[in-house]
């Protein structure tokens, strides 16, 4: 139990003993005056391991009570107050968590209006989803190596804010490792989770509400995108959008609407891509195969045309286009190879010796003009 009592003592855990730690209200009356504030830390010892939180039941009608998750001793990571909606579960790679539980003015009875609990356990850090945050200096201005098939989550608001002081511009670069030809890096926002100003339960027009959209809507730029396929409008949209090689940026610039929003990013094979370059390899060869068909077409043409030529020229009267088509052909007959006719063995007459029945006399073409 964590009390919220004055003069609390932290308690310190090491949660490699447990399957799991339970962290929850105490049921006796709790009196506690202003700043008030009890802590426990939980800890793992495994290198490989990080800590995650599952929340069971939290009832937090006051407004003067929070409990605070932090990783670190200047900010918190989590809050829970009134009127927020706690994530299901919370992991962090961290081996160390710290659970605050304060209260910031004097509450007589704190057993009606709050009421926690929630299970702590170490994890293994390979299961542990990755999350950014574009709230927090710390985390704003760096690259993000991701390996093939990675995904990890961006953050641009946490709800309700850690810190009153965030960055106003926040860039986060994330790049692949892989050396596939066709690995991108794409990313993915999740509509559902878009929020505009501070606090949502402020009561303004519809018309105010269109404009900090707008102007929250612009505070987002995607860089390196395949700007023939994608834009940072249709990503708002939905749609998923992918770099135009191995690194992608996010680019936040901050507004008085305060864009908040969850994108997920990830590593992945581009399937699409891989097919149109194959795609584009089968059409330059049947390109290639295209023009060696029209080339022997050509030239089967050109043949079929001089032959028609030649016929023609044939058939006309004496003159000089058919005395040249004759020579023609008598040249061509000239250098065509002669089928001489098999002789008998017995028959055959060495040299000196003239065959008197083969007639060796053979009439030369007559080629003049």
């Amino acid at each position: 139990h964590i009390t919220l009592e004055k003069g609390c003592r932290p308690r310190y855990v090491v949660l490699d003993h447990h399957k799991y730690v339970e962290v929850r209200s105490s049921h006796l009356p709790r009196n506690a005056s202003a700043g008030t504030s009890c802590m426990a830390y939980l800890v793992t010892r495994k290198k490989d391991h990080g800590i995650c939180v599952r929340m069971r039941s939290t009832h937090i009608y006051s407004d003067h009570a929070k409990i605070e998750f932090l990783t670190g001793p200047y900010t918190s990571d989590k809050i829970i107050q009134r009127n927020s909606k706690p994530d299901e579960e919370w992991c962090t790679p961290h081996r160390l968590l710290a659970v605050r539980v304060s209260t910031s003015a004097d509450e007589p009875n704190l057993d009606r209006d709050f009421y926690y609990a929630f299970q702590v356990e170490a994890m293994s850090k390979e299961l542990i989803p990755l999350q950014y945050y574009m709230d927090s200096f710390a985390e704003c201005d760096l690259e993000h190596e991701l390996t093939s098939g990675q995904e990890v989550s961006v953050v641009a608001q946490r709800v309700p804010p850690v810190t009153p002081d965030v960055p106003t511009t926040c860039e986060l670069t994330f790049y692949t490792t892989s050396d596939d030809e066709y690995e991108q890096v794409c990313v993915q926002l999740d509509k559902d989770s878009f929020t505009f100003g501070s606090d949502q339960s402020r009561k303004i027009t519809a018309e105010q509400r269109a404009t900090e959209r707008e102007e929250g809507l612009k505070s987002l730029t995607l860089g390196r995108l395949k700007q023939r396929y994608y834009s940072t409008e249709e990503a708002l949209n939905g749609v998923t959008a992918c770099s135009d090689n191995k690194r992608l940026v996010l680019l936040l610039n901050r507004t008085e609407a305060l864009f908040g929003f969850t994108a997920s990013v990830r590593s992945e094979r581009h399937v699409f891509w891989e097919s149109e370059a194959n795609e584009a390899t089968e059409m330059k060869g049947l390109r290639v195969v295209k023009g060696i068909t029209y080339f022997i077409a050509t030239i089967d043409c050109l043949v079929a045309v001089l032959a028609a030529l030649l016929s023609a020229l044939l058939k006309w009267p004496k003159g000089p286009w058919r005395r040249w088509a004759e020579n023609f052909n008598a040249l061509a007959a000239a250098h065509a190879p002669q089928t001489y006719p098999a002789q008998d063995p017995g028959t055959y007459s060495p040299h000196g010796h003239k065959d008197d029945s083969f007639d060796s006399s053979i009439s030369s073409p007559d080629f003049s003009l």
